[in-house]
């Protein structure tokens, strides 16, 4: 930022209908500096339509539970998306977490679990992969999102 004058927008990732939503407002108010209630109506208008058109999938989802072991710095961007969906999110490992990066994204997982009326899920900064192991033995997640070489025996 500093070398090429570059301005950070403090948004959450375009990840599902509600995080593109909220991405899209904070570059109109924060770049282009065009008033919010001008914009949100017809933004939130089609983020309904997407919510509509994926019912769906979330149907194929929805009470499932998921475990991120974290390596990509896209766990709570998919844990808010998969939760907006109706899954179960047990932790969300992640490898950095800092808020002047995720802090918009922390917000909006926050205010997701909070509308779904569910716990926030535990959040791990540099996780260790032999205690995640353990407690996804103990949780028998139905999917368990992890890019490390592990085998792991969940069911009989």
């Amino acid at each position: 930022m500093r070398q090429h004058g570059c301005k950070l927008i403090k948004a959450p990732f375009p990840i599902g209908p509600d995080g593109t939503t909220e991405w899209i407002k904070k570059i109109y108010s924060s770049i282009y500096g065009i008033p919010s209630p001008e914009i949100n109506e017809k933004i939130e208008k089609k983020e309904k339509l997407i919510w509509n058109s994926l019912k769906h999938e979330i149907a194929l989802v929805k009470g499932k539970s998921v475990f991120f072991m974290g390596d990509n710095l896209l766990e709570l961007s998919l844990a808010r998306f998969l939760i907006s969906c109706g899954m179960i999110v047990y932790e969300v490992g992640i490898p950095n977490l800092d808020e002047r990066y995720q802090g918009e994204e922390i917000k909006l997982l926050r205010k997701t679990c909070a509308r779904m009326n569910v716990r926030l899920p535990a959040l791990i900064e540099k996780p260790d992969n032999y205690n995640q192991i353990k407690r996804i033995m103990d949780l028998k997640p139905d999917l368990i999102i992890f890019s490390i070489p592990i085998c792991i025996k969940i069911r009989a």
